[in-house]
């Protein structure tokens, strides 16, 4: 599979996901994998927003009982917000040799500067791999918060390009049905962890982008 055939899958497979539940570190779709069973990784990302401000989030979660327990801080200047958010997610059994992987996902945020401010997430992230060097996600879900409820989507590419670095690409629709797109690379490092650049903006408005720096960091037994 080549690498210019994610502009044929992203719109085939679905319209996106929420970035406002940040289940998948700087990415905007959640996968369904979790942390290796007894494993923890704590993943962190700077977020540099065109005219507004920059977003800095950190996200701790460890597996434990076959499920995976998050909990993230974050902070964006440009919008005064500070937010706080738990999460599981739990993989549903599927065969051994099935090229698919399904999940359920449920988050809870909230802005520590404004009670009112709040926000719960259900999502049913798939993982489908396409061969040994791609695997497609999507993620469909409901998100309700205080402005706003809804049908949430998403659908994402991983395409490994070397042993160490992989082209990611993504495209994502929020509660408010405003839709954002991502791309970007992604490089192996030691020990599992992985450092992503990428690039993303709002389909439909050329001064919302921003560029991304993550670091998922595996931590040691």
């Amino acid at each position: 599979m080549r690498v210019p055939l994610l502009f044929v899958l992203l719109p085939l497979a679905g319209l996106c996901c929420s970035p406002t539940a940040r289940a998948a570190a700087s990415l905007l779709v959640n996968d369904a994998s979790i942390t290796p069973a007894g494993r923890c990784q704590l993943e962190s990302w700077v977020r540099l927003h065109h005219r507004n401000g920059q977003e800095r989030v950190a996200v701790a979660a460890c597996t434990w009982a076959g499920t995976e327990w998050s909990l993230g801080l974050g902070n964006h200047s440009g919008e005064s917000t500070r937010d706080a958010a738990l999460g599981i997610k739990r993989p549903l059994p599927l065969a051994g040799t099935s090229p698919l992987q399904l999940a359920v996902a449920l988050a809870f945020d909230h802005d520590l500067h404004h009670t009112r401010s709040r926000g719960l997430s259900l999502g049913l992230p798939m993982s489908i791999a396409l061969g040994p060097a791609s695997t497609v996600h999507v993620e469909a879900g409901l998100r309700r918060q205080h402005d706003a409820r809804g049908w949430t989507f998403g659908t994402g590419l991983e395409r490994l390009l070397s042993p160490r670095w992989s082209v990611l690409g993504e495209l994502a629709r929020d509660v408010h049905r405003d839709t954002h797109v991502q791309f970007g690379l992604r490089r192996q490092l030691p020990s599992g962890s992985t450092l992503d650049l990428l690039h993303g903006r709002a389909l439909g408005d050329a001064r919302t982008h921003w560029v991304t720096l993550g670091l998922n960091l595996a931590l040691p037994h």
